[in-house]
């Protein structure tokens, strides 16, 4: 057989085809990044009226395929991953217990210095 008679395959390796040192724990969140979603009205070339549904990341906006329709065919998110989103946005506060109770100057003491000063008759 001749050069380009398309009998022959090539396989490529899949490592050269993906990135394999980004793989990870199934059912993990890698990275999390707060966006705004934008609702828009806008005006075309033509004049006509659209209402779509935007994303804000950033300083970059993105405009979802057929992004009308888009917004009525939104579900919740498997229980399991958005309570790993939540915690990520929302982690949880620590109290420091090194952190004294009570304060131990008194910031009002100039103001009652003052108060005494002109409270008290001037000799």
């Amino acid at each position: 057989m001749g050069l380009g008679s398309g009998s022959s395959k090539v396989r490529v390796p899949e490592s050269q085809i993906r990135d394999v040192t980004s793989r990870g724990e199934p059912m993990t969140i890698k990275q999390v990044v707060t966006g705004q979603m934008v609702a828009v009205q806008w005006f075309d070339e033509a004049g006509r009226e659209h209402n779509e549904v935007w994303f804000q990341v950033g300083q970059t906006i993105y405009q979802p395929p057929d992004s009308e329709r888009w917004a009525s065919e939104l579900r919740p998110v498997k229980d399991k991953l958005a309570k790993q989103v939540l915690a990520r946005l929302n982690p949880p506060l620590t109290i420091n217990g090194d952190l004294p109770m009570e304060d131990t100057v008194d910031v009002l003491a100039g103001e009652q210095a003052k108060e005494d000063a002109k409270a008290s008759p001037s000799s």
